[in-house]
């Protein structure tokens, strides 16, 4: 995991544009399979033509990703959704790489998705799909991206996260909901745990709560309110002060 900052302002800590860019940041993270032809799924905030054949020419990585449509990579015959019919496709090709525009069936006619691709070379529709008629790209897309749109999902549910500021309480935010989430996976793999999310979530913070809770119940000074609630939740603390 790496954290993207974006551009920073000028001054001290500024992170050089070359190990801070999208670019550089995907290659750091990709190391480790640099050279496996596997197949790396991209969302729209990092897919762009040049890290895509990037990958396939210098580390030989497949990908598939969605493309914002600010990108001028795409021509813009691509970005046309006007005259055009629900579950419609239009493919691009290049030497290594394809390009596909998919109208959704929807009631917006103006909605489309870009991807782009070097691992597909031809316009083959998952015929699995049925009336949908989604090019197999997108299909495999989101065959292996769906994790993170439930995780995102179950996040946004049960979130912890506040507004503030300051960028280390938002990522500190952040990585308690995927931990909530992960922990929860793990205890649910067991049948025999019948708890809900809401209540193994509150039970985990009643935990990490616990041990400090405790303590202050032994300050004398501790508000009323506040000790006779921690007295509820710990009777056993409370009744050896």
């Amino acid at each position: 995991m790496e954290i993207y900052a974006g551009t920073q302002p000028d001054g001290p800590f500024k992170a050089d544009k070359q190990y801070n860019s999208l670019q550089v940041m995907v290659t750091r993270l990709i190391s480790d399979i640099s050279g496996s032809a596997r197949n790396v799924i991209l969302d729209n905030w990092y897919t762009s033509y040049p890290l895509v054949e990037s990958l396939l020419c210098d580390h030989k990585l497949n990908s598939v990703g969605t493309l914002r449509k600010n990108k001028r990579d795409i021509p813009p015959e691509f970005l046309v959704t006007k005259n055009r019919p629900p579950v419609d496709s239009m493919f691009g090709f290049g030497d290594n790489l394809t390009l596909v525009s998919y109208i959704p069936k929807s009631k917006s006619r103006k909605r489309n998705v870009v991807l782009m691709s070097s691992m597909y070379h031809d316009d083959k529709i998952d015929e699995a799909i049925g009336d949908d008629k989604k090019p197999e790209i997108i299909t495999l897309y989101n065959s292996t991206k769906g994790g993170v749109d439930v995780v995102d999902m179950m996040v946004g549910k049960y979130s912890v996260s506040r507004n503030s500021q300051r960028w280390p309480l938002t990522v500190f935010f952040a990585l308690l909901n995927i931990v909530c989430v992960n922990s929860y996976v793990l205890y649910a793999h067991n049948p025999q745990n019948k708890l809900k999310r809401h209540k193994f979530i509150k039970k985990v913070c009643m935990m990490l709560l616990e041990d400090t809770l405790k303590k202050r119940l032994q300050n004398i000074r501790l508000p009323r309110g506040l000790r006779t609630e921690s007295a509820r939740l710990f009777p056993e603390a409370a009744d050896a002060t």
